[in-house]
């Protein structure tokens, strides 16, 4: 168990029945970008088991538990870290198990405010939380997209060299002038629980793996990223309706939100290519997904001037 995607749905069985004292232990492998995650059913129930990666250190996987623990305790759909162990030396946890579909459709813009009010709410709910871990160095943070500048040499791209220039002249000179705190930073539709036989239709947000401490509008760029694409959105205003109504929004935070948009779908291109670095395409991330988020950042692009 050195490393990611080496632990077998059989040995996640025996191990999470081990730790846990669960009985008839079954586990089917998720499809995770950095962590080895299993949907665990057991005789006493449904769980969560997530085994960090061997670099993930003690302090981040603590800020991420944390920041569920904060999450819940403001009344908020999120999973409860049922319990923790060192495991080959990484750590494990399993979590409780959230009922609900991720979101695989395009939906109605009354689903999307809903959407953007989930995403409010959670927002609201982790500005009174806070942890030493959080202010770490991220390469996800949109508002940290100078630091992946040398991935442009490696895989060029017209779309996303326009979106580093953007975002060098209309963001960074106000970076520091934008409210900050803790942020999801990864409200994506792999992430977002939905029913649509749910008052709520969000029934739950998962994934703290990249909570960090930035920008507060970036949370608001991400999600509007994969709203675009894949999900095929194309009316923002909704969610942006349905986050207002816990977070209203400064007038220089609307500004920098389209180029933020922009560096999102860049890092995107960019951290995707480089996570699939000696493979067939290494710019192919989920079966060419290259081609298809270039295409949706220059359309972007071409909306916002």
């Amino acid at each position: 168990m050195s490393a990611t995607g080496s632990l077998s749905e059989r040995d996640a069985a025996t191990l999470v029945a081990a730790t846990w004292h669960l009985t008839a232990v079954r586990c089917a492998r998720l499809d995770t970008e950095r962590d080895d995650s299993f949907h665990v059913v057991a005789a006493e129930g449904e769980f969560l088991f997530k085994l960090a990666h061997p670099d993930d250190s003690a302090s981040v996987i603590d800020l991420q538990s944390a920041a569920l623990a904060h999450a819940a305790s403001m009344g908020l759909a999120v999973q409860e870290v049922v319990g923790m162990a060192t495991i080959g030396g990484r750590i494990g946890r399993l979590l409780s198990w959230q009922l609900g579909a991720p979101l695989d459709f395009t939906p109605t813009p009354a689903e999307v405010e809903r959407l953007g009010a989930a995403l409010g709410s959670l927002n609201a709910a982790l500005a009174s939380f806070d942890h030493p871990a959080a202010r770490r160095a991220l390469d996800w943070d949109a508002a940290r997209l100078p630091a992946s500048r040398a991935l442009l040499a490696e895989f060029p791209s017209p779309e996303a060299a326009e979106a580093f220039d953007r975002f060098d002249q209309r963001v960074a000179p106000r970076l520091r002038e934008l409210p900050r705190q803790l942020i999801h930073n990864d409200f994506h539709q792999g992430n977002i629980l939905v029913n649509r036989d749910d008052e709520r239709f969000v029934t739950g947000i998962i994934d703290f793996g990249d909570v960090t401490h930035t920008a507060r509008i970036v949370d608001v760029a991400v999600a509007l990223s994969y709203l675009q694409h894949p999900l095929g959105v194309a009316d923002e205003s909704p969610f942006l309706a349905g986050f207002e109504r816990h977070v209203p929004l400064t007038d220089l935070e609307r500004e920098v939100l389209p180029d933020l948009v922009a560096a999102r779908f860049a890092l995107r291109l960019l951290l995707n290519a480089a996570l699939q670095r000696g493979t067939p395409d290494n710019r192919s991330d989920a079966g060419g997904g290259w081609a298809r988020t270039r295409a949706a950042l220059a359309a972007h692009l071409e909306r916002n001037p």
